[in-house]
Parts: structure tokens; C-alpha cells; sequence
């Protein structure tokens, strides 16, 4: 049995907390810098529908979504920082979509300025 957002009523239950639930636009800026692998991998779109059958096949719960490497750190901190709103931002959608089968971690640039992020907080 399968709710509207994808949960299931069969246990047992695993958390992917190596899950890369990343945008397009994740990937369209990678290739615009010439990126279209990583370790060897070539980058796919990814969409929360086809991850929930992924995590279905493998008895996963929540997927605790990251960007995966190289991450969200251009040479800008300013693109940077707007990258990783939008980062956050799709998130928040598919968030809301399937609450109880996504979480993230929200992505912040590695230029820390304490006070911006609170404020975003």
C-alpha cells in the first residue's frame, strides 16, 4: 500500500543519507564550467519520482538530500551564494511535495559569513 506522496506501510525502513537529490540547474552550470562527470560518472537529471522508485527497490524511507561533489563553490562568492538559494529553493519544493519521504541539508557556500547566514536561517 502506497500514499499519495509515495509512503509505504511495509517496515523495514533505511534513511539514504548519501542521497543527491540535485536540480537541473544543479547540473546545467556544472556543464557550462565543462563539468559533465564526477569520478568518472556521468551526471543524470534528477527528478524526486524516479528517486522514490529507486528508494523503493532498496527498502529506503528518506532520503536525506546533499549536493554531491564538487558542491555549490564557484569562484564568486556572490554566484555562490545565489546558487545555493536556488539550490535550497527547489528543495523546498519536493520538500513539500513528499514531506515524509525527502529531507536536505540546507547548502551554504564555504565563504562563512556568520551573519548572512543566520539571517537566511
Amino acid at each position: 500500500m502506497t500514499t499519495k506522496d509515495g509512503d509505504s506501510t511495509r517496515q523495514p525502513y533505511r534513511v539514504d543519507a548519501h542521497h543527491h537529490g540535485s536540480p537541473k540547474l544543479y547540473f546545467e552550470a556544472l556543464e557550462r564550467l565543462g563539468k559533465t562527470t564526477i569520478f568518472g560518472v556521468t551526471l543524470l537529471d534528477w527528478l524526486p519520482e524516479t528517486h522514490l522508485e529507486v528508494m523503493g527497490k532498496n527498502k529506503m524511507g528518506v532520503g536525506m538530500a546533499s549536493i554531491p561533489t564538487p558542491g555549490i563553490q564557484f569562484k564568486s562568492d556572490a554566484l555562490s551564494r545565489d546558487f545555493a538559494r536556488q539550490c535550497n529553493g527547489y528543495r523546498g519544493f519536493y520538500l513539500g511535495e513528499y514531506p515524509n519521504r525527502f529531507s536536505a541539508f540546507a547548502e551554504r557556500t564555504v565563504h562563512l559569513d556568520t551573519v548572512r547566514t543566520y539571517k537566511v536561517i
